[in-house]
């Protein structure tokens, strides 16, 4: 995530100071994609793919987690288009972007973990209809906040 965060906050003052096409270019482009992971996640069945069903160790869930996210440049269009609204453009830039940064990293780092102690350890557990409701909230989250990002405004200047 800290990778994703540092191309994205390279971004951000670029953004800001760009028109604002350009900012409802990429906020709409964020919202297609949280909307597309809401309804891709809702659609799920609730059945253990592939990884899931083999047993996968906490070491490797999280090697894998860290791949995916790292590799996938969604995440850095998710920044661009959700972090300019925290940034305040008559303070320097360098201290807003450190404190965001050191909090999404630690937010990040907690629930990754916390996630991936909770799968691994409760999986047995979990039938496919508990599984299929823990996917369709974490959808309706998605296509909650894709639905605020349509009222988001570019910051002034």
């Amino acid at each position: 995530m800290s990778i994703e965060l540092w191309l994205s906050f390279a971004g951000v003052d670029a953004l800001l100071m760009a028109s604002a096409e350009l900012f409802a270019i990429v906020k709409w482009l964020g919202v297609v994609y949280l909307l597309y992971l809401g309804i891709k996640m809702w659609r799920e069945s609730g059945q253990l793919n592939d990884l899931e069903a083999s047993g996968a160790n906490i070491k490797q869930g999280t090697a894998k987690a860290f791949w995916v996210t790292l590799l996938n440049p969604k995440s850095i269009l998710f920044f661009m288009a959700f972090m300019p609204q925290f940034i305040n453009q008559s303070q320097p830039l360098a201290p807003q972007l450190a404190i965001l940064f050191t909090t999404f990293l630690v937010m990040g780092v907690i629930s990754d973990l916390g996630y991936t102690l909770l799968s691994t350890t409760s999986r047995k557990l979990m039938t496919a209809k508990l599984r299929r409701l823990l996917h369709r909230c974490g959808a309706s989250s998605l296509i909650g906040a894709g639905v605020l990002m349509t009222v988001m405004r570019r910051p002034s200047v």
